[in-house]
């Protein structure tokens, strides 16, 4: 025996806010700059500052005035 399925698969989660949304979106930068930080990544001091700066200003999206509404989103390092 074993499991029958009826009907299609119940939808994965979904946010619910426009809030959640963005911070997600966030997240996901986040994550694919992780390799802008690694100790062995070569990069000029300036640029790695850089790296933090935008990095920062993604974790503190959720504290501008506007958020979700209006989001000044930071441009990520060249």
């Amino acid at each position: 025996m074993g499991w029958v399925v009826v009907g299609d698969a119940p939808p994965g989660p979904v946010p619910s806010s426009a809030a959640e949304l963005a911070w997600n979106q966030a997240k996901i930068d986040l994550r694919n700059s992780d390799w802008a930080v690694l100790p062995d990544v070569p990069m000029t001091v300036e640029q790695r500052q850089a790296w933090i700066e935008y990095r920062r200003a993604l974790r503190e999206i959720r504290l501008q005035a506007n958020f979700p509404d209006n989001i000044q989103w930071p441009k990520a390092p060249d």
